[in-house]
C-alpha cells in the first residue's frame, strides 16, 4: 500500500476523533472559572420586624431595626426602602411610615457599620387593604381657616366611604380673592364650577357688585359671565349648558335671568319692580323645560314654577309659612326647605320638605329643632348633602351627609366639616367612562 494512501484512509477514519479532540481541547484552555466570591464574615447583619403588617390605608407602619447587629464596631446607619419607592436614612433603630395607597409592597432594611460594610437586605411583606369607596366630590363654600386663611371662598374635596364609614378628604381651596366668594355649582360635565362674589366694580360707582363667575373645577380660569347689572347671586347650571341665576338691575327691577356659560346671551325670562326683596334661589329641572324659584307673595315666601321661557308662572307652594331653596330632583320631584311645621319661631327653624312637581303632596322630611337648608342630592341618588345651622342664622353652620332614605333619622347624620362656618354644598356630576 501506498504512503500516501495509508494516510489519506487513516485521516479519513480519524480525523474527526483529532478536530473533536482539539476542539475540546481548545475549549478547555479558553475556560474561565466562574467562582462566587466568599460572603464577607464582617458584614453586619439587617433584621427587620413591622407591625402592623397588614391593614387598611392609610396605615402606619412601626419598622424596628434594633435587632440588627455589627460583626466588629457598631451600626452607624439604617438604610429604608418602603417598597413604594420612597426611602430614608437615618441613624435611628426605629422609624414610622404611612402607607396612603393600597397595595402590596416589599419593606427592606439595610444597615452600615461603622466601617463602611453594608449588610445583606432584609424583608418584611406589607400588605395595605384600599377598603374605600368615593361616593364623590362636592364643592362648598367655607368660612374657615384651611391653609390659614380667615376668608369666604370656594372649596372642594372628596366624599369616601372608609371601611363602611363615611369621610371628607382631598379638600383644597379654590379661589383667593380677598372677596366674598359663595354658592358654588357644578357645569354638567363636571369641567367648571360658577360662583357669586362681590370682587369688582360693575358699574363703576365704587360699589363693589355682586357678581357670577366661573373658572376651572382647580380654580383657574376665574372670570365673570354676568353682564353689569347691581347684583347677580344663586347660580344653577342646566344640562343644557346654560346659567340660571337671579338678578337686580339699576332701573329698579330684579328677576330671574339665564346666561350662556360664556357669558353671552344674556335673557331675562322673569322680571318684577325690586321692593327690597330679590326672587331668588332659581333651579332648573332635570329636563331644563321649567324653572323653579323663591319669591315673595305679600311678605311672604313661596315657591313658583314657570316654563323655561317665563310663561306659565305658578304658585307652588301657597302656604302662610316661608318656602324656598328649590332644588329639582331625578324624578321630577322638589325638595325644598320650610318652616311650616313650626312657623314664626324665635330663633327660626327650617325642615327639609319634599313635594311633587305641582307642588302637591308636601312631606316634612327632617324633624330636628335647626335649620337644615342648602340641600343636594348626589347624583346616584343615595345620598343627600345640607347645611345645618345650630342656632340663629349668622351662627356657624356645617355641611351634613346621610344616605337619602335615612334623611329623617338624624343619628344618622354624618356631619363633614367642623370648623367655622360652611354652606351651599353643591355635588359634582357623575360622568360616565
Amino acid at each position: 500500500m501506498k504512503k500516501d494512501n495509508l494516510v489519506k484512509r487513516f485521516g479519513k477514519k480519524f480525523l474527526p476523533y483529532v478536530l473533536a479532540g482539539s476542539l475540546s481541547l481548545s475549549s478547555l484552555l479558553n475556560y474561565r472559572c466562574s467562582v462566587t466570591e466568599p460572603t464577607d464574615p464582617q458584614k453586619p447583619v439587617a433584621v427587620l420586624s413591622a407591625q402592623p403588617k397588614e391593614g387598611y390605608v392609610p396605615l402606619s407602619v412601626n419598622f424596628d431595626g434594633s435587632q440588627s447587629y455589627a460583626k466588629q464596631g457598631y451600626i452607624e446607619k439604617y438604610l429604608w426602602d418602603f417598597g413604594d419607592g420612597k426611602t430614608d436614612s437615618t441613624s435611628q433603630a426605629f422609624i414610622n411610615y404611612l402607607y396612603e395607597n393600597g397595595g402590596e409592597y416589599n419593606a427592606g432594611l439595610v444597615v452600615v457599620d461603622n466601617s463602611g460594610k453594608r449588610s445583606n437586605k432584609a424583608l418584611e411583606k406589607i400588605l395595605v387593604n384600599d377598603d374605600i369607596v368615593s361616593l364623590g366630590e362636592i364643592a362648598f363654600a367655607s368660612w374657615i381657616n384651611y391653609g390659614g386663611v380667615d376668608n369666604e371662598d370656594v372649596y372642594s374635596g372628596e366624599i369616601v366611604m372608609r371601611n363602611n364609614n363615611p369621610e371628607f378628604r382631598n379638600i383644597k381651596r379654590l379661589t383667593t380673592n380677598p372677596s366674598q366668594d359663595l354658592e358654588p355649582t357644578w357645569s354638567p360635565d363636571g369641567s367648571q364650577i360658577t360662583f357669586t362674589t362681590n370682587r369688582e366694580d360693575v358699574n363703576g360707582d365704587g360699589i363693589k357688585d355682586i357678581s357670577i363667575f366661573t373658572m376651572n373645577a382647580d380654580g383657574s380660569n376665574q372670570k365673570r359671565i354676568t353682564p353689569d347689572l347691581q347684583q347677580a347671586m344663586s347660580p344653577g347650571w342646566g344640562s343644557n349648558g346654560k346659567i340660571v341665576f337671579s338678578y337686580i338691575i339699576d332701573s329698579g327691577f330684579s328677576g330671574i335671568g339665564v346666561v350662556d356659560s360664556d357669558g353671552t346671551s344674556f335673557t331675562p325670562v322673569y322680571s318684577e319692580p325690586f321692593t327690597g326683596r330679590i326672587s331668588g334661589s332659581p333651579a332648573w329641572s332635570p329636563d331644563c323645560s321649567k324653572i323653579a324659584f323663591q319669591k315673595y307673595v305679600d311678605g311672604n315666601l313661596e315657591i313658583f314654577s314657570m316654563n323655561s321661557d317665563g310663561s306659565n308662572l305658578e304658585n307652588l307652594t301657597n302656604y302662610p309659612a316661608k318656602d324656598g331653596q328649590p332644588v329639582f330632583l331625578p324624578d321630577g320631584k322638589i325638595l325644598f326647605s320650610s318652616d311650616r311645621a313650626n312657623p314664626n319661631q324665635i330663633p327660626e327653624e327650617l325642615d327639609l320638605w319634599l313635594m311633587e312637581r305641582d307642588g302637591s303632596n308636601p312631606i316634612r322630611l327632617t324633624t330636628a329643632p335647626r335649620k337644615e337648608v342648602d340641600a343636594k342630592i348626589s347624583p346616584d341618588e343615595k345620598y343627600i348633602v345640607f347645611a345645618r345651622f345650630f342656632g340663629p342664622f349668622g351662627n356657624p353652620s356645617q355641611i351634613f351627609l346621610t344616605e337619602w332614605y335615612n334623611i329623617g333619622d338624624e343619628s344618622k347624620w354624618v356631619q363633614l366639616t367642623t370648623e367655622g362656618a360652611n354652606r351651599y354644598p353643591a355635588w359634582k356630576p357623575k360622568i360616565d367612562d
